[in-house]
């Protein structure tokens, strides 16, 4: 401990340079007592994969500076991974690095390990720091809806710019049928907006039709692959219908938009869409809602099939469906 002589009236510069130079400040009188060690070191709180299986979130105990924290050099992975960039979330997030990384395995345990990582007051993380975590792993027979309550009625803009989009929902809950609300009921709430995101697994090879509903407006895209960053807009409700009406209108809206094979904005290279057995592309609804009846949902066929009627559960439900899933937080719970 040593005695540092200041006067009462310290300025600013002056507080964040004893800050920087890790002391803690007691005043009595005209006397300031320093003492080392200002507060206490980061540590790290959590880690996960992604489902993009391309990137390792770090959630430290406090935030961490930009420079250290966003320093690729202080991390280390497990299992052959490397490491070619690391990022701090703008606050009030900034207690979470993002690293990106190579490949990542299904369902694989990792260890991070952290060096030299320094909070705001300049406290560095233990040396050697570590903590397991599992990539994503696939579940299959569900999709993931994501839900945000909003004061006003949102549009789909607005929902999508919504700084809370798209990894920090009101809440989130695993669907069994591509649709919400569950059980195809017409009324789950009011100034909101949802997203439902999975993997369609077509089970033969062929050409698909896919069908989107909703009320009120939404759209439906489908990757060519299982990269999300791949989607194209395949079909959608302008105004809003009943709940699974496929093939009927309630107002405001087109009948042939609402199916990929007529919906004349559609951004697949063609009408027909071929896909392969087996294969996972991703899948995403995205909807807002504002007062009285409400619903999303999508269903598919093969175009050798019959068209649906309206009333008629989602095709999109068992296997035909998937979605990846964090392991390393709490159960997710299913709606319906």
């Amino acid at each position: 401990m040593h005695l540092v002589l200041v006067g009462i009236d310290i300025n600013q510069n002056q507080m964040k340079m004893l800050k920087k130079n890790k002391c803690i400040l007691f005043l009595f009188g005209a006397i300031m007592v320093s003492i080392s060690s200002y507060g206490a070191a980061p540590s790290i709180t959590l880690a996960t994969g992604s489902d993009s299986f391309n990137e390792v979130k770090v959630i430290f105990s406090e935030a961490v500076d930009s420079a250290t924290g966003g320093n690729a050099s202080n991390y280390k992975l497990s299992g052959g991974l490397t490491i070619s960039g690391a990022n701090v979330e703008a606050a009030p997030n900034d207690n979470t690095v993002i690293l990106q990384t190579s490949q990542q395995s299904v369902g694989t345990e990792y260890t991070v390990t952290v060096n030299n990582v320094q909070d705001l007051s300049g406290n560095a993380i233990e040396a050697g720091s570590t903590m397991e975590f599992s990539s994503f792993i696939w579940q299959e027979g569900v999709v993931l809806h994501k839900f945000w309550q909003f004061d006003e009625t949102p549009n789909l803009e607005t929902l999508q710019n919504d700084p809370r989009f798209p990894d920090n929902p009101t809440s989130v809950t695993l669907e069994p049928y591509w649709e919400y609300g569950p059980g195809g009921s017409n009324e789950s709430g009011g100034n909101y907006g949802n997203q439902l995101v999975g993997y369609f697994v077509p089970p033969a090879d062929g050409n698909y039709i896919f069908f989107t509903n909703s009320d009120d407006p939404s759209n439906l895209y489908l990757s060519t692959d299982d990269d999300p960053t791949n989607k194209l807009l395949i079909a959608q409700e302008t105004g809003w219908s009943n709940a699974r009406s496929w093939v009927s209108v309630g107002g405001g809206s087109n009948v042939d938009d609402k199916r990929s094979d007529l919906f004349w904005e559609s951004e697949w290279p063609t009408y027909d869409i071929k896909l392969d057995a087996g294969n996972r592309y991703y899948l995403e609804s995205i909807h807002t809602e504002g007062g009285g009846g409400d619903s999303v949902a999508a269903t598919v066929i093969r175009t050798s099939d019959p068209d649906p009627q309206d009333g008629d559960a989602p095709t999109l439900t068992g296997a035909l469906i998937g979605t990846y899933l964090d392991p390393n937080v709490a159960a997710i719970p299913i709606k319906q």
